[in-house]
């Protein structure tokens, strides 16, 4: 009797080790899947806020260079008007006519990167695809050259040298060196904001 109750005893205990095992087990899949599903959900915003900030961005930067565009065409035919009356010697007070004659114009919006910098932030990108997320990063990289170079420009437009009759020309053209090398950044950064909606749109299909 003794020996089939210690058996009995035996199976309860294996029985309820099972079953909390078991319990336990279900419990921590439950949980993972939770977590997996939280993450989705974070990964998925995340995309859609740079999603929309990038489509923000892409009417900011088309925008300005249409516009700019226009302005240095207008600066190129005064640019050239006034270094031809330098290299004549024509006397006239040109330090102080330059600022009439020269459109002192160009248009910068600036850009953002709140929905990137959260998406850093709350970790979102370790929940995306590894090749989107090194293009997203290498966009937003050149949306900060765009930035620096739109500062630069700004500083050069309105650098002293610009009124002063023997730096009038060598500053100028500095200044439309600056425009080449904007022209080249905002429409390479046009071009990865246009590849990123693209590959946004093919990871949310």
């Amino acid at each position: 009797m003794k020996k089939v109750k210690n058996r009995i005893s035996v199976s309860k205990i294996l029985l309820e080790i099972i079953s909390v095992s078991f319990a336990v087990l279900l419990a921590l899949g439950v949980n993972e899947w939770r977590n997996i599903r939280a993450n989705e959900r974070l990964a998925n915003e995340a995309l859609e806020n740079i999603r929309k900030e990038i489509l923000s961005n892409l009417d900011i930067a088309k925008e300005t260079l249409t516009l700019n565009k226009e302005i240095v065409k207008k600066q190129k035919v005064a640019f050239l008007s006034i270094k031809k009356e330098i290299d004549s010697n024509i006397p006239n007070s040109i330090e102080n006519d330059v600022h009439s004659r020269f459109p002192f114009s160009f248009k910068f919006s600036p850009t953002k990167k709140t929905a990137w910098n959260s998406s850093n932030l709350t970790n979102a990108v370790t929940y995306l695809d590894f090749d989107l997320v090194q293009l997203l990063s290498e966009t937003y990289e050149t949306q900060e050259l765009y930035s620096r170079v739109n500062e630069n420009i700004l500083e050069r437009l309105f650098s002293p040298g610009l009124f002063m009759k023997k730096t009038i020309s060598a500053e100028l053209q500095a200044y439309f060196m600056k425009l080449k090398m904007y022209f080249q950044v905002t429409e390479s950064l046009i071009d990865d904001y246009e590849l990123c909606l693209k590959e946004i749109k093919e990871h949310t299909e």
